[in-house]
């Protein structure tokens, strides 16, 4: 009974890793999109990560290692708040966040205009 649970909770862990060291589909073909207005802009300087809130929604969209790519907290905040985005982010599970809180964001369009793809390089352009 003992090695049948056992064995039975390592398959399950074997499983979890798995699917949370599992590389991110980035393509726009299999990406998830929301269209809202832009509620806040927030940074987290340990790990350059920009994170957006959009009005009446509880997830955090995430631009991994924005800052790095040049996107300022302040630029953005000041270029994003208040007006309506579109955002692209990759639909996918993680064991890391079950209830799928953050998202990972692919690209960003603001008034039409591409601001930030993270399969292009560079990565972010302020509009015109």
């Amino acid at each position: 009974m003992k090695q049948t649970l056992l064995l039975f909770m390592s398959l399950v862990m074997g499983f979890l890793i798995i699917l949370a060291l599992r590389p991110v589909d980035t393509s726009l073909e299999h990406a998830s999109s929301i269209e809202a207005i832009v509620d806040s802009v927030g940074s987290d300087e340990s790990t350059g990560d920009i994170s957006l809130h959009m009005k009446g929604s509880d997830i955090i969209f995430s631009v991994n290692r924005g800052i790095f790519f040049g996107m300022k907290k302040e630029v953005i905040s000041s270029l994003m708040n208040g007006k309506v985005a579109l955002i692209h982010y990759a639909s996918h599970f993680t064991p890391p966040d079950p209830f799928g809180k953050h998202r990972h964001i692919i690209q960003i369009s603001l008034a039409g205009s591409v601001i930030y793809d993270e399969n292009r390089d560079p990565h972010f352009t302020l509009p015109n």
